[in-house]
């Protein structure tokens, strides 16, 4: 950013201790920042006029923000919807799972692509379109991030004394979106519908949007959703987080997905 120019910061989210991503404003621009890897400024239309990469950032990290985040946020100005959720393919239709980070989104998805016979669409961001009276699924991602702990649980490999590491699983691009689930962690495992006020909720929550002062913009989020919700059933999935209960979380979610 130029040096006499500071954003004027209007959300903030603290991803880790420490750590935060934050949007802010400079005259009709975006920043967007995440601390320790990058700070990128957009302009109205969602253009890239400058990135700031921190020195010694994970690479692999800022390629994940800057390929995939970053069009996200850029998608959510021309009235796009994209949300914070991992993705699987199975039977050829897709499955979106919701979540704040460190709710096992990428846990889930992969356990489904090796366990499941899925494939994956999305590790972190899935894109959602309307085509007709059918809503579309997408994603770039052909990567599931996992946490050392969840490598060694699925794949028996050593923990590692590093962060998240990437695992390439058979994947697809497009599909015809079956349901939404939201992530959350309970002492047992339940599954339930979501509807009306509690459904708008979860996906708002989770929908990755960058205009957040405006409320034509405000309106337009809600009207796109709707839609979403008149069409595609949403559910909630409580559940333990121990890898010890995922066989059990696997066979709930492949119930559900008979029966969506």
């Amino acid at each position: 950013m130029a040096r006499n120019q500071q954003p004027r910061w209007v959300s903030a989210l603290e991803v880790y201790p420490g750590a935060y991503f934050r949007v802010g404003r400079i005259d009709a621009d975006y920043v967007v920042e995440w601390t320790g890897l990058v700070a990128v400024r957009l302009s109205g239309v969602g253009e890239v006029l400058d990135v700031n990469k921190v020195d010694r950032a994970d690479a692999r990290l800022v390629g994940k923000i800057l390929e995939h985040s970053i069009p996200a946020m850029a998608l959510h100005l021309s009235g796009g919807l994209s949300f914070h959720a991992s993705a699987v393919v199975c039977g050829g239709r897709a499955f979106a799972f919701l979540g704040a980070s460190g709710h096992g989104k990428s846990t889930l998805a992969s356990a489904l692509c090796l366990r499941a016979n899925g494939r994956l669409l999305a590790d972190d961001i899935t894109y959602f379109a309307q085509l007709g009276g059918t809503w579309l699924a997408r994603g770039v991602e052909r990567q599931s991030w996992l946490a050392p702990s969840a490598r060694t649980a699925l794949l028996g490999e050593e923990a590692s004394a590093f962060g998240k590491e990437p695992l390439t699983l058979a994947g697809e691009s497009e599909a015809p979106l079956a349901a939404l689930v939201l992530l959350e962690e309970a002492p047992t495992i339940d599954l339930l519908r979501l509807t009306g006020l509690r459904a708008a909720e979860a996906l708002l929550t989770q929908l990755i949007r960058l205009e957040l002062e405006d409320p034509a913009v405000q309106v337009r989020d809600l009207e796109r959703i709707e839609l979403l919700l008149r069409s595609v059933p949403v559910f909630v999935l409580r559940r333990p987080l121990s890898f010890d209960a995922l066989p059990h979380v696997i066979a709930v979610v492949e119930s559900m997905m008979g029966q969506a």
